[in-house]
């Protein structure tokens, strides 16, 4: 009995490189347009915030008053396809709720302060003795803690369309929600596809029943989007992101405007279209890398921002005008904040730890190695 010579391996085909999954472009900024997305909805919420904060109406889009909670579905939908993807990546509920706090924290505590100590004494009507002692100006300071305070004493209370001070702020007590609800379900080992789709039915749910009204409509309706998010990613093996089913998911909702099915068609349509284009190389998506994630920072100083030019005149302005000084202070604010603030903080992120298999195996892989 014969055998073939160890040495003469048998021919092969040539093995071609594996075809990148959806979730493996989503870690590989490189490969898609995350942070160009989020850079685009924060600048839309910035737009959106222009004429009501000039004591004009809002403009409407696609059945929706708010044009700018659309920006705001974007951020939650992608919110919740990456917060998945993070907890997968390492599910550890201490490193989780690390990684989130220096996401969310320094450049809020930043911008409330800054809010306190530099902006208050400048604009408030209140000596500033009387400013610094009233209790309100100190309450402030629960922005941090997300409980959510919108206004300082004497501080814009002239402005012709709002009298808060950062309107933004409001959404983040509802991310933050979410990311609790990541990680009890990654804890318990229950966050799955059928999870995430049980979840966001419940939220789906309660926004029916409770109306736009209700003090908790927000918390099921951007609910609905973040788990949608996280569904596309759980069930990304099950759920193909092609373009053909979008273009009939925007058909779809087009046929629904002003019909009561619209917002549950939205539900869909948005989440599954934003995550499509953002895990797509867009033209433009490599400035973010360049220049730096400003998506977070244009959100929470764009509105304080525009209540100071409104402050200053801002509401006589056209609206070029005043757009052209809203987007240059607030671009200065968030680069600020992403270099000095939110990338320092960044770089303290826990890393994972190293399987201990993986350390030893590379241990005697060193080992082994000869020196030259």
């Amino acid at each position: 009995m014969t055998t073939a010579p160890l040495s003469t391996p048998e021919p092969t085909a040539r093995r071609q490189p594996p075809t990148p999954r959806p979730g493996d472009r989503a870690r590989d900024h490189r490969a898609n347009s995350f942070d160009l997305i989020r850079l685009l909805a924060a600048t839309w919420v910035l737009i959106a915030h222009s004429a009501p904060l000039r004591g004009h109406p809002e403009l409407s889009f696609f059945g929706y008053d708010n044009v700018s909670k659309v920006a705001v579905y974007v951020f939650f939908a992608i919110s919740g396809y990456l917060i998945t993807q993070s907890w997968f990546s390492d599910p550890d509920p201490v490193r989780f709720s690390m990684r989130r706090a220096l996401r969310v924290f320094p450049g809020l505590i930043c911008v409330v302060l800054l809010s306190i100590l530099v902006l208050g004494p400048v604009v408030t009507t209140l000596p500033a003795h009387k400013y610094f002692a009233t209790r309100g100006t100190w309450g402030y300071l629960r922005n941090i803690a997300l409980s959510i305070r919108y206004s300082l004493p004497g501080v814009f209370t002239d402005n012709v369309g709002e009298t808060s001070v950062n309107g933004s702020l409001w959404t983040l007590p509802l991310e933050v929600t979410m990311y609790g609800g990541v990680l009890v379900l990654g804890w318990l080992r229950l966050l799955n596809r059928w999870a995430a789709l049980l979840v966001a039915c419940g939220l789906a749910a309660g926004a029916l029943l409770l109306g736009p009204v209700h003090p908790r409509y927000s918390l099921c309706d951007l609910g609905v989007y973040f788990w949608m998010g996280a569904l596309l990613y759980l069930a990304r093996d099950w759920i193909p992101l092609r373009w053909p089913i979008a273009a009939a998911l925007v058909a779809l909702a087009a046929a629904c405007v002003y019909r009561p099915l619209f917002h549950v068609v939205a539900w869909v349509a948005i989440p599954y279209v934003v995550l499509l284009v953002s895990l797509q190389r867009l033209p433009g998506a490599g400035l973010t890398r360049k220049f730096g994630d400003f998506s977070y920072g244009i959100y929470i100083y764009a509105f304080p921002v525009q209540q100071v030019i409104v402050w200053r005149g801002g509401a006589a302005l056209s609206n070029g005008q005043n757009l052209i000084r809203v987007l240059f202070f607030t671009f200065m604010l968030a680069a600020a904040s992403w270099h000095w603030v939110e990338s320092p903080a960044l770089k303290l992120k826990p890393r994972r730890a190293r399987d201990p298999a993986q350390q030893a195996g590379e241990g005697s892989m060193r080992l082994a190695t000869p020196r030259p």
